[in-house]
């Protein structure tokens, strides 16, 4: 056999060699892919168990019935943005001499008129 048909054997033994990694590698990341969705998706289902309107941690995530919880709005002059948890009456609790003051929030005043700051 001459010279350049050994070459373009071992050329082609290479080129076969390193096609059969490749498929199996794309194997192995296929089943390690494949594997990671299903972590996740179980993880998923254990940790996004249903909501619980009886839960007796819900007291200390969400304000005392009664109270007022000040929503201070980005950017909207006296705008009518308030909590989505909270009540229709934004502007009983609002003081009137803060609705137009701008960044009133940073000077320590609530809406209600109170500071937001005990300096005392």
């Amino acid at each position: 056999m001459t010279q350049a048909i050994v070459r373009r054997k071992i050329a082609l033994a290479d080129i076969s060699q390193s096609a059969n990694w490749r498929y199996i590698s794309n194997g192995m990341n296929s089943l390690v892919g494949i594997y990671a969705g299903m972590a996740v998706l179980l993880a998923a289902v254990a940790l996004g168990r249903s909501y619980d309107p009886n839960d007796p941690e819900l007291s200390s995530v969400l304000p005392p019935k009664g109270t007022f919880e000040a929503f201070y709005p980005r950017g909207v002059e006296a705008g009518s943005s308030r909590a989505a948890h909270s009540h229709g009456t934004f502007y009983k609790h609002r003081n009137p001499a803060l609705v137009d003051a701008k960044n009133a929030a940073a000077y320590g005043f609530r809406f209600d008129g109170g500071r937001r700051f005990n300096y005392e």
